[in-house]
């Protein structure tokens, strides 16, 4: 049950990283980008996962995997107050043995507050009103990461791999927008840029 909370957890942050997926959907397809690469890794390991598995949808399975990951901490929170009352010190002698430090309280406690600011501000018309709340509280996820490290001595080995790819995306993602550009034409599109419930400027 610990192994599938970890593998879940870090597989959370694999669907919004956006250079994983471009390499899975090129190496997937019938692209060059196959061939430049490793073919063997493209034909038995990403053709059939871009056939199988929905790349395009990876919004959806980041929700899906968040969903379960609710229910899960909901889940386990409870079970752990239904072992203090029936066996409070030997619960609590267990936890001083478990994580970093016997921190198991204060950083379960912080996961927690962390998901509940996320998916509070993750909602639909949270996320449509006011997008910078959406955008701020989904920063928390620093915390819940940096928590779930403390909390699980064991979840360092299932997270280095996505955390690493997602650390040097958002690495090369601030280096490439410090790169100057040019701009070399602004185009206007009628269709969408024009305010609902106008009419079209005629002349």
């Amino acid at each position: 049950c610990i192994r599938d909370r970890n593998f879940n957890c870090a597989l959370l942050i694999v669907p919004v990283t956006r250079s994983v997926l471009i390499v899975l959907n090129e190496l997937g397809g019938d692209h060059r980008a196959a061939q430049r690469r490793s073919a063997l890794f493209a034909r038995y390991c990403a053709r059939p996962l871009a056939r199988y598995v929905p790349l395009a949808q990876h919004v959806a399975f980041h929700k899906l995997i968040a969903f379960v990951m609710a229910l899960l901490a909901i889940l386990h929170t409870v079970c752990h107050f239904v072992n203090y009352r029936h066996a409070p010190l030997y619960t609590v002698a267990r936890f001083a043995k478990w994580g970093w430090g016997g921190t198991t309280f204060v950083t379960g406690a912080l996961i927690l507050v962390a998901m509940f600011g996320i998916f509070t501000a993750a909602a639909e018309a949270v996320k449509r009103a006011h997008f910078e709340i959406f955008w701020f509280a989904h920063h928390f996820f620093l915390l819940y990461y940096f928590m779930l490290l403390l909390h699980g001595p064991s979840f360092y080995l299932w997270s280095v791999g996505p955390l690493t790819a997602y650390a040097y995306e958002r690495y090369r993602r601030v280096q490439k927008g410090a790169t100057p550009f040019l701009v070399v034409r602004v185009e206007w599109i009628p269709p969408v840029l024009r305010p609902r419930g106008t009419r079209p400027l005629v002349g």
